[in-house]
């Protein structure tokens, strides 16, 4: 069977681009794939030394060729075609299209041979209401309308059951859910020193939040709940994770003003983006990690965050809920009191601590690479 997996983008620190190097690496086991990738600027060395060590079929074989690159030689991969040149009929037997927001690729998609199979991978699109950016919200709002084009498909996916419900609202047939994988070997429990020593937060308690700068992700609750929890533990920090450049830039002036005013400006540290290598250190070096997003399609931090054994605190709405399980606690959207009295039980109660720390633990063992290779044959099967 040939497969094409079908994308906007491949870009580092995107959840969605370690997807689709994921779903290529558990297509290629047994299938042909290529890569249909309309912007392929983001195809870089950064992601070849972050998959320097692996093969095609996920094994750790510390070759000297990345994953990247064994996509780019033996997978036919396509993505350095442009559109305007890139032969529009595709003739292999999948097209499996990922759908962040919308993109001109998705018209390969809608047309087609209708003897190709076509899978639609539904990430959830942001609600543009939630984004101040002007420039950024007809985008959004472009991604909400072109849903739609689910209808094209002859499978449906969705990686949660509240992105599963949006689906089915617009789409006739079965949505099928299959699970996120987290790299479990990277994303395992530690002592974070090397962060803390960074940082010089050796002794501190520490709060953690990765993510985008964005009005969706309301860090703004996470700053507000801080000042309340500094009040019983004055030298805690916050480690905030993420780009503070555009579109980002607006949010992060807003937060800054928000520590400023509350007199947080020695307990917040704005890393901006930090390499995705470094990244399961920040969880090690975290005793709880926190989002107070108010619109998550899945939120895979949360799960690495369990990996590396930290209790979670999520907003009891959209996916969180269901993504944090048995492995963590919600509190009420937007509710500043609530996270705090939580933030504080949490650091206070050992045993709690403790239990929340394992429940996560076996939480994140459910996001597996053979999980998700397991839902993606599946899948394919059903193409046959």
């Amino acid at each position: 069977m040939e497969v094409a997996i079908m994308n906007l983008n491949l870009v580092r620190y995107d959840a969605i681009g370690n997807y689709i190097l994921n779903l290529a690496s558990a297509i290629g086991k047994n299938h042909d794939v290529s890569l249909l990738i309309q912007d392929a600027s983001s195809i870089d060395a950064s992601i070849w030394d972050k998959y320097r060590f692996k093969s095609i079929d996920g094994s750790v074989t510390h070759i000297k060729r990345s994953l990247m690159t064994n996509l780019l030689d033996k997978l036919r991969v396509r993505s350095i075609v442009p559109i305007n040149k890139m032969d529009q009929k595709f003739t292999g037997d999948v097209i499996w299209a990922n759908y962040p927001r919308f993109y001109t690729y998705m018209n390969i998609f809608k047309a087609r041979n209708r003897n190709v199979k076509g899978i639609f991978d539904y990430h959830g699109v942001t609600p543009p209401e939630l984004w101040d950016k002007p420039d950024i919200k007809p985008i959004l709002q472009e991604g909400v309308e072109n849903t739609k084009y689910v209808k094209y498909a002859d499978i449906a996916i969705a990686h949660s059951d509240f992105t599963k419900k949006e689906l089915e609202a617009i789409y006739d047939n079965q949505v099928i859910k299959i699970p996120y994988a987290i790299d479990t070997s990277r994303f395992t429990p530690g002592n974070g020193y090397k962060v803390r020593k960074k940082y010089s937060i050796i002794d501190n308690k520490i709060l953690l939040y990765v993510g985008r700068m964005a009005g969706n992700k309301r860090v703004d609750v996470i700053l507000r709940s801080l000042s309340i929890v500094k009040k019983f533990i004055p030298d805690i920090k916050f480690i905030c994770i993420g780009n503070i450049n555009y579109p980002h830039d607006d949010e992060y002036k807003k937060l800054r003003k928000i520590v400023v005013a509350n007199g947080l400006e020695e307990n917040v540290i704005f890393t901006g983006s930090v390499d995705d290598v470094d990244l399961p250190d920040y969880f090690r070096a975290a005793d709880i990690y926190v989002t107070s997003s108010v619109h998550e399609g899945f939120c895979i931090p949360l799960i690495e965050a369990m990996a590396c054994g930290k209790p979670v605190i999520g907003s009891a709405c959209t996916a969180i809920p269901e993504t944090i399980g048995e492995g963590g606690i919600v509190f009420s959207p937007c509710d500043e009191q609530a996270l705090a009295q939580l933030i504080v039980r949490i650091l206070d109660d050992k045993d709690l601590y403790r239990h929340l720390s394992d429940a996560g633990l076996r939480r994140a063992k459910q996001f597996t690479f053979e999980n998700f290779e397991r839902s993606v044959n599946n899948v394919l099967e059903m193409c046959e």
